[in-house]
Order: C-alpha cells, then structure tokens, then sequence
C-alpha cells in the first residue's frame, strides 16, 4: 500500500506528494495522467537537458508546458532560464539564485485561472536557503498542490538535515499526504492520483486560498 495511509483513508487529502527510488517512474507518472490538466497549472517541472549524450543541466520549466516533453528531457542551449542545476569542466553547480529568481520569483505565482500548483520536485539542495524553504512551505497554504518530494536517500549528505526538517513539517500537516511509489503499488498510487485530479485539477472541486 502507498505509504502514509491513515485515519480518513477515503479522504482526498489537499495536496499529494510523490517519493520514491530514482528511475520508478514519479514524475512519469504524473506528467501522464495530469497531461490534459496542465494548461491549468502553475509550478514548476524538472527538463533533463542533454547534449549529445552528456547531461549538462536539470532546468526548471513552467508546469504548464510539461506535457510538451513526454520523455522529461531536452537539448541543451546554455540559454534556458530554469536551469537550476549545471554540469560543466568545472563541477556541478547548484544554483539557489535561479530557484529563487526564477521558479519561487515567477513560476510559483498564480496568474489567474490556475486551479493547482506542480512542484516536480522538492526536497534538495534548495532546502539549504531557509527563504526557499518557507516560500515552498507557503505554497502549501495556496493552491491544491501534486508534485515529487525527493526521497531522503537519493538526497545529498549536506542536505540531509534540512530534507529531514522540511519533511517533518510537512507530515505535521493535516492536508499532506505522502505516497511511496513502488513496483507492487503503481496501480494504488494512480488510483489515489487520478481522484486527487477529479477533485482539483478538474475545477470540479476546492480550489483557491486556504489559511
């Protein structure tokens, strides 16, 4: 069963968060059954960007335009405004100013027929600035939220302490749940996901501001 279950079990919980072991197929998953929603989304979704056959950037991409890369991936340019994580001669570079400026700044903020916020994914080294923190916790008290929360063990060690916090905060949370996809569970997860989407991406049930 998905991880989290709990008293209300029936109960479509506001916000739902995918976690799992890289390579089962989260963000696959959500991109497909979301697909003919996302014109109505704001937040953001992961791009691998390739060049030949070196990765070279993960590039933030308004969650609107997702379903435009069914494999999750795309050429490198340099030029793409979202990347948020670069590969290049001289490291990897993690860049918390684009998170910040780019998709805290603009891809986050409702413009106006947005009936859900995707976040695809949270939980890494953005963690590590206490303002991106609390402008990832804040999206919470907004709009309906679905995305991918980055497994504690795919997080990097000097991000651990701040993975652990933000979890926490968010398990203390009424309206979170938490799902473990898995192998033996894939049918479980869509289920719960398909009806989070009937009742908000639909426009068909709450939506807007929740303090």
């Amino acid at each position: 069963r998905p991880a989290d279950y709990g008293k209300g079990e029936q109960t479509v919980m506001r916000h739902i968060l995918l976690e799992g072991e890289r390579g089962i197929g989260k963000s696959r998953l959500l991109r497909e059954v979301l697909q003919e929603y996302l014109p109505y989304a704001c937040g953001f979704a992961t791009l691998r960007l390739w060049q030949g056959e070196k990765l070279r950037a993960f590039c933030h991409i308004p969650a609107s335009r997702w379903g435009e890369y069914p494999y999750g991936s795309a050429v490198y340019t340099g030029n793409e405004e979202g990347n948020i994580i670069l590969f290049d001669e001289a490291g990897t570079q993690w860049r918390q100013e684009v998170f910040r400026a780019y998709s805290g700044a603009k891809l986050l903020k409702r413009q106006g027929k947005e009936r859900y916020m995707v976040l695809d994914e949270i939980g890494g080294f953005e963690l590590q600035a206490p303002d991106l923190t609390g402008l990832l916790l804040a999206a919470f008290d907004s709009l309906p939220c679905i995305g991918v929360l980055k497994k504690e063990s795919n997080v990097r060690q000097e991000d651990q302490k701040a993975h652990a916090a933000f979890r926490a905060a968010l398990r203390k949370r009424r309206d979170v749940r938490i799902l473990e996809l898995r192998e033996d569970n894939t049918k479980a997860v869509r289920k719960e996901v398909l009806t989070w989407i009937h009742q908000y991406a639909k426009g068909e049930g709450e939506s807007g501001i929740r303090k």
